[in-house]
């Protein structure tokens, strides 16, 4: 089986440790792979191959609409040339598109058009809902073009890691092209790690930034929280920096309380993966109704989730995996960050039964298995 994986840049920039694993794991199973990075991204000055487990290759992501054909031969030609078929056995260049990111879904279903191969979609959002709906039919007024094809000939396959957002899409598209694929991590050793207040409590933020309250929610709970907490500090993104007013916030007499001193902007934050996860807590200060791996990866390492509850996710479960705020503003945030600083007993009892969670129902191992019987349904689906 050859796949071309195709993420956008957004979903690039901050799923790399997925996409990374994803890459391992397939070609552990003999699937042979091919990874289309944005060239957008893309640092020409640059010696680092950017991945070392599919082949690598380059698509041009932005452009007019009206461009789309030419960057669709410019893919065509890089598939053909980094990866050609043999002729002699009727092999196809590719069999199987997988569309990583909202923003390349077009180019997936063009270049799945026209190397004939599967179309599989990867829908991690309850944002992408209609997106995918509208992408079914899209694909399926291809037979009106062409009367020849067979109704779900190109047809995608919908992936999605989350249960809900699995139900609620099949009620806009057949069921039979919907699977609920949940991604996996490593859990890693970790240890007797307890909350040490006379050194620091450490908590990293993870916002959309589409919710201006939640953000000035989250700063306030940190301000809040570090009245009793004279150590916490505090990590954000800087694009959510950027985009949000959140030195203006942390630096507010009402707001803030002085939180500024205590906060560090560090980019492309959830890509950094093996810094960020050595702080104490994720802050997640509202529902954000998608799956992020940073999710997991946190559990997995021994950090303590703070959520506001969100029933999009089924991996955030109270008590469980997560300490989670169903009341809005900022206090009841604060109360639970500070109940898991000065708890320990309770602090070290969520954070074992969240990384049993992961090692027992999140782990990379299974999302490979999942995954890989997912192409496989969706090769199968073409012969019939």
């Amino acid at each position: 089986m050859r796949v071309l994986m195709l993420p956008d840049a957004e979903f690039l920039d901050r799923e790399r440790g997925l996409l990374q694993r994803i890459e391992i794991g397939l070609a552990d199973e003999g699937v042979r792979l091919l990874h289309a990075a944005p060239a957008s991204t893309v640092d020409p000055s640059s010696s680092d191959a950017p991945v070392v487990y599919a082949t690598p290759i380059t698509y041009y992501d932005r452009g007019l609409p009206l461009t789309l054909p030419l960057r669709l031969s410019a893919l065509a030609r890089a598939i053909e040339t980094a990866a050609p078929a043999d002729q002699s056995t009727g092999e196809r260049i590719v069999d199987i598109v997988y569309a990583l990111g909202a923003s390349t879904w077009g180019m997936a279903l063009g270049i799945s058009q026209r190397l004939g191969a599967r179309l599989v979609i990867e829908v991690w959002s309850a944002s992408l809902i209609d997106p995918a709906a509208n992408m079914w039919g899209r694909a399926l007024a291809a037979r009106k073009v062409d009367p020849r094809r067979r109704p779900r000939e190109n047809a995608p396959t919908f992936l999605t890691p989350l249960a809900a957002v699995a139900s609620a899409l099949a009620r806009r598209v057949p069921s039979d092209r919907i699977t609920h694929v949940p991604w996996g991590v490593h859990p890693a050793d970790i240890g007797p790690r307890a909350i040490d207040l006379s050194r620091c409590f450490t908590v990293v933020l993870l916002s959309s930034g589409k919710n201006p309250r939640a953000v000035e929610d989250a700063i306030s709970a940190l301000a809040l929280a570090s009245e009793r907490i004279p150590t916490l500090l505090a990590f954000v993104d800087a694009g959510l920096a950027e985009r949000t007013p959140i030195w203006k916030l942390a630096s507010s007499s009402s707001v803030g309380r002085g939180l500024n001193e205590r906060l560090t902007v560090i980019a492309e934050l959830e890509s950094r993966r093996e810094l960020i996860t050595q702080a104490d807590v994720l802050l997640i200060p509202e529902p954000l109704g998608e799956l992020r791996s940073i999710v997991l990866d946190a559990m997995a390492c021994g950090m303590l989730v703070v959520a506001r509850k969100d029933p999009q996710v089924e991996d955030l479960i109270q008590g469980q995996t997560a300490a989670l705020v169903s009341e809005p503003g900022p206090h009841p945030l604060a109360a639970a960050l500070i109940a898991l600083a000065e708890d320990h007993d309770r602090a070290a009892r969520l954070r074992a039964s969240a990384w049993s969670y992961i090692h027992d129902r999140r782990a990379a191992s299974d999302h490979i298995r999942v995954l890989l019987a997912a192409f496989d349904r969706s090769m199968a689906s073409a012969l019939n």
